[in-house]
């Protein structure tokens, strides 16, 4: 599957890039099906884009958003994802937007595991595009290296929409898995600076140590385009 990869020198360009690119992935999806399913990365490097992407004229009633990963806190806990984009993007749309969390009431994400399932398969069975962020480790969502079910989560034939994870040493957290945002149209993968571009570089010229990184998963299948957008 192709791997289209788009350098900027700045990070004004790059948001500009990847929010034009988006905003056609959605308008497609809409014209062809009259809704648009899509699921955003946490953290910090994506936040500008979702604040740009919330001052868009949409039709946000016919888009419904979830979250590639969550950690399993209160949703108004700073670590929380579903806080994060609560601030920069549902508190400007309204109550138009469709939001589907990850996080339920479960004491614990394996305890809360088969409801998320529930709720995503209910209300989202596919996708149609996808924001993905990378770690210096080569994790995305969270797919994490060390993680104990790293295969399960990278089962390209999974059923499984979601799985608990409990990354050594960090809080345990909720994650999509591959084969689910596999069924998106394309993933957008937004990164920056040196250190994350070399992982990516290693992948896509098939270095034999690029294969400890989760990413490289991603980057070979043959299933969903990946266009990768990146700045210093």
């Amino acid at each position: 599957m192709k791997v289209n990869f788009n350098s900027y020198s700045n990070p004004d360009e790059t948001l500009q890039a990847i929010k034009t690119a988006l905003l056609s992935t959605i308008e497609q999806s809409i014209k062809a099906k009259d809704h648009c399913a899509i699921a955003l990365a946490g953290g910090g490097t994506p936040q500008p884009l979702y604040r740009e992407l919330s001052q868009s004229k949409l039709p946000w009633y016919k888009l419904k958003v979830t979250l590639t990963d969550e950690r399993w806190v209160p949703k108004d806990h700073n670590d929380s994802n579903e806080n994060m984009i609560t601030q920069c993007m549902l508190n400007q749309v309204g109550q138009e937007l469709r939001f589907i969390p990850l996080k339920n009431q479960a004491h614990s994400a394996t305890e809360g595991q088969a409801e998320c399932e529930w709720s995503l398969s209910t209300h989202l069975k596919t996708l149609d595009s996808v924001v993905l962020g990378m770690g210096d480790d080569g994790h995305f969502a969270s797919i994490f290296p060390d993680t104990d079910n790293l295969n399960a989560l990278l089962d390209q034939s999974s059923q499984q929409k979601c799985m608990a994870v409990s990354p050594p040493g960090k809080q345990q957290r909720m994650s999509l898995t591959l084969s689910y945002l596999l069924t998106a149209k394309v993933i957008y993968l937004l990164i920056t600076g040196d250190n994350k571009k070399q992982i990516i570089d290693d992948v896509l010229s098939k270095k034999p140590s690029s294969q400890q990184y989760p990413i490289s998963i991603l980057l070979n299948q043959q299933t969903c385009p990946v266009h990768i957008y990146w700045n210093v």
